[in-house]
């Protein structure tokens, strides 16, 4: 059984907008990492 959690739907809002994925990257990854990433590709897909 599956038990969902009250900050699941937050998480699950965020990460289905790749612009806000690219930023939170960009404000949290060191740079080296965020530079090797292609942003363009980034698309979702079901849990």
């Amino acid at each position: 059984m599956t038990q969902h959690h009250p900050h699941d739907t937050g998480y699950r809002e965020l990460f289905s907008h790749p612009e806000f994925v690219q930023q939170l990257l960009e404000g949290f990854a060191p740079a080296e990492v965020v530079e090797m990433m292609d942003f363009s590709t980034l698309t979702n897909h079901s849990g």
